[in-house]
Protein backbone atom coordinates (compact mmCIF):
# COMPACT_ATOMS: atom_id res chain seq x y z
CA UNK A 1 0.00 0.00 0.00
CA UNK A 2 1.19 3.74 -0.46
CA UNK A 3 -0.04 7.12 -0.85
CA UNK A 4 1.03 9.72 -2.19
CA UNK A 5 -0.85 13.03 -0.11
CA UNK A 6 -0.32 14.00 3.41
CA UNK A 7 -2.36 11.71 4.99
CA UNK A 8 -1.86 7.90 5.91
CA UNK A 9 -3.85 5.10 4.22
CA UNK A 10 -4.88 3.05 7.18
CA UNK A 11 -5.62 4.39 10.57
CA UNK A 12 -5.22 1.46 13.20
CA UNK A 13 -7.65 2.32 15.89
CA UNK A 14 -7.02 -0.03 18.88
CA UNK A 15 -9.58 0.83 21.88
CA UNK A 16 -7.88 -0.06 25.58
CA UNK A 17 -9.55 -0.43 28.81
CA UNK A 18 -6.79 -1.19 30.95
CA UNK A 19 -7.58 -2.38 34.41
CA UNK A 20 -4.56 -3.59 35.03
CA UNK A 21 -0.86 -4.23 34.62
CA UNK A 22 -1.17 -7.21 32.52
CA UNK A 23 -3.94 -5.89 30.17
CA UNK A 24 -0.81 -2.70 29.60
CA UNK A 25 1.60 -4.95 28.78
CA UNK A 26 -1.05 -6.77 25.97
CA UNK A 27 -1.57 -3.24 24.64
CA UNK A 28 2.32 -2.53 24.44
CA UNK A 29 2.64 -6.06 22.82
CA UNK A 30 0.14 -4.96 20.20
CA UNK A 31 1.74 -2.12 19.30
CA UNK A 32 5.38 -3.46 19.04
CA UNK A 33 3.91 -6.26 16.65
CA UNK A 34 2.37 -3.68 14.87
CA UNK A 35 5.59 -1.52 14.35
CA UNK A 36 7.44 -4.16 13.70
CA UNK A 37 5.25 -5.57 11.20
CA UNK A 38 3.44 -2.90 9.52
CA UNK A 39 4.25 0.38 7.71
CA UNK A 40 5.90 3.50 8.63
CA UNK A 41 3.82 7.02 10.03
CA UNK A 42 3.90 7.87 5.98
CA UNK A 43 1.25 5.13 5.46
CA UNK A 44 0.04 4.06 8.85
CA UNK A 45 -1.46 6.00 12.21
CA UNK A 46 -1.84 4.13 15.18
CA UNK A 47 -5.11 5.91 17.53
CA UNK A 48 -4.82 4.94 21.10
CA UNK A 49 -8.27 5.44 22.64
CA UNK A 50 -8.40 5.21 26.45
CA UNK A 51 -12.26 4.22 27.62
CA UNK A 52 -11.56 5.90 31.22
CA UNK A 53 -9.77 3.50 32.38
CA UNK A 54 -9.05 2.82 36.28
CA UNK A 55 -5.03 2.13 35.43
CA UNK A 56 -4.39 4.87 33.40
CA UNK A 57 -0.58 6.99 32.75
CA UNK A 58 0.43 8.22 29.23
CA UNK A 59 3.47 5.98 29.34
CA UNK A 60 6.35 7.63 27.03
CA UNK A 61 5.40 5.12 23.75
CA UNK A 62 2.09 6.97 23.84
CA UNK A 63 3.95 9.74 21.32
CA UNK A 64 4.71 10.05 17.94
CA UNK A 65 3.58 8.69 15.45
CA UNK A 66 0.41 7.71 17.84
CA UNK A 67 -2.52 9.68 18.53
CA UNK A 68 -3.51 8.93 21.81
CA UNK A 69 -7.10 10.01 23.54
CA UNK A 70 -8.60 9.57 26.91
CA UNK A 71 -12.07 9.65 27.25
CA UNK A 72 -13.63 12.09 30.34
CA UNK A 73 -15.67 8.80 31.13
CA UNK A 74 -16.34 5.06 29.89
CA UNK A 75 -18.67 5.44 26.53
CA UNK A 76 -18.37 1.41 26.20
CA UNK A 77 -16.43 -0.57 23.36
CA UNK A 78 -18.73 0.60 20.90
CA UNK A 79 -18.13 4.11 21.64
CA UNK A 80 -14.81 3.91 22.42
CA UNK A 81 -13.90 2.89 18.68
CA UNK A 82 -16.69 5.70 17.01
CA UNK A 83 -14.77 8.23 18.95
CA UNK A 84 -10.94 6.66 17.46
CA UNK A 85 -13.26 6.25 14.25
CA UNK A 86 -13.32 10.74 14.39
CA UNK A 87 -9.77 11.23 15.47
CA UNK A 88 -8.71 8.99 11.98
CA UNK A 89 -7.63 10.78 8.96
CA UNK A 90 -6.66 7.68 6.47
CA UNK A 91 -8.79 6.66 3.82
CA UNK A 92 -9.19 3.00 5.67
CA UNK A 93 -9.85 2.23 9.11
CA UNK A 94 -8.85 -1.05 11.08
CA UNK A 95 -10.64 -1.62 14.38
CA UNK A 96 -8.05 -3.81 16.29
CA UNK A 97 -8.39 -5.00 19.95
CA UNK A 98 -5.74 -4.75 22.06
CA UNK A 99 -4.61 -8.41 23.07
CA UNK A 100 -3.85 -8.91 19.38
CA UNK A 101 -0.81 -9.30 18.16
CA UNK A 102 0.28 -8.31 14.20
CA UNK A 103 2.02 -10.88 11.93
CA UNK A 104 5.19 -10.28 9.47
CA UNK A 105 3.07 -9.69 6.20
CA UNK A 106 -0.07 -8.28 7.54
CA UNK A 107 -0.16 -4.98 5.73
CA UNK A 108 1.53 -5.61 2.02
CA UNK A 109 -1.23 -8.68 2.76
CA UNK A 110 -4.18 -6.50 3.42
CA UNK A 111 -3.06 -3.69 1.42
CA UNK A 112 -3.69 -6.63 -1.74
CA UNK A 113 -6.84 -7.51 -0.39
CA UNK A 114 -7.84 -3.58 0.00
CA UNK A 115 -6.69 -2.90 -3.53
CA UNK A 116 -8.61 -5.66 -5.48
CA UNK A 117 -11.90 -4.87 -3.18
CA UNK A 118 -11.77 -1.72 -1.94
CA UNK A 119 -15.30 -1.26 -1.04
CA UNK A 120 -15.65 -4.43 1.41
CA UNK A 121 -15.39 -5.31 5.19
CA UNK A 122 -12.34 -7.25 5.49
CA UNK A 123 -11.40 -9.04 8.36
CA UNK A 124 -8.23 -11.22 8.76
CA UNK A 125 -7.02 -15.00 9.75
CA UNK A 126 -7.03 -14.86 13.59
CA UNK A 127 -4.59 -17.44 15.36
CA UNK A 128 -4.89 -18.27 18.68
CA UNK A 129 -1.63 -18.46 20.53
CA UNK A 130 0.73 -21.46 19.92
CA UNK A 131 -0.14 -24.61 22.72
CA UNK A 132 2.39 -25.95 24.36
CA UNK A 133 3.47 -28.66 21.92
CA UNK A 134 3.79 -25.50 19.45
CA UNK A 135 0.31 -25.86 17.26
CA UNK A 136 -1.24 -22.65 16.65
CA UNK A 137 -4.60 -23.30 16.10
CA UNK A 138 -7.85 -20.93 14.21
CA UNK A 139 -9.60 -18.50 16.39
CA UNK A 140 -11.36 -17.07 13.53
CA UNK A 141 -11.54 -16.96 9.78
CA UNK A 142 -14.69 -15.09 9.15
CA UNK A 143 -18.06 -16.60 9.94
CA UNK A 144 -21.67 -17.88 8.94
CA UNK A 145 -25.01 -18.39 10.61
CA UNK A 146 -26.59 -21.94 11.38
CA UNK A 147 -30.16 -23.07 10.19
CA UNK A 148 -30.99 -21.54 13.58
CA UNK A 149 -29.54 -17.95 12.57
CA UNK A 150 -26.62 -18.19 15.09
CA UNK A 151 -23.32 -16.87 14.34
CA UNK A 152 -20.76 -19.21 13.89
CA UNK A 153 -16.78 -19.24 13.37
CA UNK A 154 -15.48 -20.97 10.36
CA UNK A 155 -12.21 -23.23 10.87
CA UNK A 156 -12.66 -22.62 14.61
CA UNK A 157 -9.43 -24.67 15.84
CA UNK A 158 -8.59 -25.96 12.32
CA UNK A 159 -4.59 -25.56 12.31
CA UNK A 160 -3.08 -22.56 11.42
CA UNK A 161 -1.36 -23.65 9.26
CA UNK A 162 -4.55 -25.15 7.20
CA UNK A 163 -4.36 -24.25 2.89
CA UNK A 164 -8.54 -23.51 3.13
CA UNK A 165 -7.70 -20.58 5.73
CA UNK A 166 -5.15 -18.95 3.87
CA UNK A 167 -7.69 -18.55 1.04
CA UNK A 168 -9.60 -15.23 0.25
CA UNK A 169 -13.67 -15.96 0.56
CA UNK A 170 -16.42 -14.01 1.23
CA UNK A 171 -18.18 -14.56 4.42
CA UNK A 172 -21.28 -13.86 6.43
CA UNK A 173 -19.36 -11.75 9.16
CA UNK A 174 -16.04 -11.06 10.37
CA UNK A 175 -15.18 -10.07 14.25
CA UNK A 176 -14.72 -7.21 15.57
CA UNK A 177 -11.50 -8.03 17.10
CA UNK A 178 -9.45 -6.95 14.13
CA UNK A 179 -12.28 -5.18 11.18
CA UNK A 180 -10.96 -3.35 8.10
CA UNK A 181 -12.88 -0.96 5.88
CA UNK A 182 -12.86 2.19 4.06
CA UNK A 183 -13.64 5.65 5.67
CA UNK A 184 -16.97 5.98 3.11
CA UNK A 185 -18.46 2.67 4.60
CA UNK A 186 -17.77 3.57 8.04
Amino acid sequence: MSYSESRPLLSVVIPVYNRNQSQIQMTHRCIGSLMATGAGPEEMEIIITDDASPSWSAPDWYSHPFKVHRNEKNLGFAGNCNRGAKLATADYLIFLNSDTEAMAGWFESLGRALAAHPNAIIGPKLIFPPESDGVARIQSAGGWYDAAKRPFHRYLNLLASHRAVDQEERVGWVTGAAITLSRTLW
